[in-house]
C-alpha cells in the first residue's frame, strides 16, 4: 500500500511496514477486549486504516490543494482587508529577543543530537543515507521552534507574520506539554531538556502578543495560517511518516493513549476531522492568547499611571 512513494527504499519500506503491522496487531488485541466488554466499534469496515491506498492518495492530493487554495484567498483577504495588524511597539528590547532566541537553538540542536544518537537506522533519499530519528524533527513543536526564532531574529514586516503565526499555533506545544510521551527518551537530560524547552515554547505566544503588531484575527488570517499548518500536517508529516516509519502526529495510526482509537481515528474521516480540529484550536489559540495579552498590557498600563 506504501509503494506509490516511488523514492522510498527498501530499508524505508521495512520500517513503515513494521508501524502498520504493530498498529493492526494492536487493534486485533483492541477488538477481542471489546468484544467481551459488547463494544464493536472496532470491527467497523470503513475503519480509516483498512481503505485502499487510492483512497489515501486522493485525499492526500485534495487536502493539500484544499489548503493551498486557502492559503491564496486568504493572503488576497488580507491585503484586501488591508488589516496589518494592532499598532503597537515592541515593549522589549532586542537584546531580550536575541537571548531567547540563542535559547531556543540550543534546545533545538539538542533535539538534533539525541535523535542522532539514537540506534534506530538510517533512512535513504535519493542515494544519502541520514538518521532515521531525525524524522521526528518535523514534529509541531520543533516547526514552532524554528519559527519563533526566526520571529525574533527577522526585520519587519517578517516578524509580525511569524508572531503572529506562533500565537495561532500556540496549541501544539501546549498539548505537546499536557500528552508528553517520554517512552522513546534515552539520554538522561533528554527529559529536563524537553520540560524547560516546552516551558519557553508555552510561554512565548504571551510574549509575542504583547511585543509584536499582530496580524487582526479574521476570516483571511485564519485562511491563511490554516493554510501552513496543514500543509505541515498534512504535506510534510504524512509522507514522512510513511517514509520513516515513525508515528509523526499520528498519521500512521490513531494515538495508543489518551485518546480511544474508536473515538479518535476509526473511521474514514480520520483526516478531514483533524483539518477541522486544527482550524478550531488556531481559532481558540489566537482569541484566547490576544484576550490575555491585552489584559496583561492593560493591568501593567494601569499600574504606571
Amino acid at each position: 500500500k506504501l509503494q506509490f512513494l516511488y523514492f522510498i527504499g527498501p530499508t524505508n519500506m521495512e520500517y513503515a511496514a513494521k508501524t502498520l503491522k504493530e498498529y493492526a496487531e494492536q487493534r486485533a488485541a483492541a477488538c477481542v477486549l471489546e468484544e467481551r466488554t459488547k463494544v464493536s466499534s472496532c470491527l467497523d469496515p470503513n475503519n480509516y486504516w483498512q481503505r485502499p491506498v487510492e483512497n489515501h492518495i486522493v485525499e492526500f492530493i485534495v487536502i493539500n490543494a484544499l489548503a493551498v487554495s486557502a492559503g491564496i484567498v486568504g493572503w488576497a483577504w488580507m491585503k484586501h482587508e488591508g488589516r496589518v495588524g494592532m499598532d503597537r511597539d515592541r515593549r522589549y528590547g532586542r537584546v531580550f529577543g536575541w537571548f531567547i532566541a540563542a535559547l531556543l537553538t540550543f534546545f533545538f540542536c539538542m533535539q538534533v543530537f539525541y535523535k542522532t544518537i539514537r540506534d534506530t537506522g538510517h533512512l535513504e533519499f535519493f542515494g544519502l543515507q541520514i538518521p532515521r530519528a531525525l524524522a521526528w524533527m518535523v514534529m509541531p513543536c520543533h516547526i514552532y521552534t524554528l519559527t519563533s526564532i526566526a520571529a525574533l531574529v527577522t526585520p519587519k514586516p517578517l516578524c509580525n507574520y511569524l508572531a503572529s503565526m506562533c500565537v495561532t499555533a500556540a496549541w501544539n506545544t501546549i498539548l505537546g506539554s499536557a500528552f508528553a510521551d517520554f517512552d522513546d527518551q534515552t539520554h538522561w537530560s533528554e527529559a529536563y531538556v524537553f520540560i524547560a524547552h516546552h516551558a519557553v515554547l508555552n510561554l512565548l505566544p504571551l510574549y509575542f502578543a504583547t511585543s509584536f503588531p499582530l496580524h487582526k484575527f479574521t476570516f483571511g488570517w485564519l485562511a491563511f495560517s490554516s493554510c501552513w499548518i496543514t500543509l505541515l500536517n498534512m504535506g510534510v508529516e504524512t509522507p514522512l511518516s510513511y517514509v520513516s516509519g515513525y508515528n509523526i502526529n499520528y498519521h500512521l495510526r490513531p494515538p495508543s493513549k489518551g485518546l480511544p482509537d474508536r473515538v479518535f481515528g476509526a473511521d474514514i474521516y480520520y483526516k478531514p476531522k483533524i483539518v477541522l480540529i486544527l482550524v478550531l484550536l488556531s481559532t481558540s489559540s489566537h482569541l484566547l492568547v490576544s484576550f490575555f495579552a491585552r489584559f496583561f498590557v492593560k493591568q501593567s498600563h494601569s499600574k504606571n499611571e
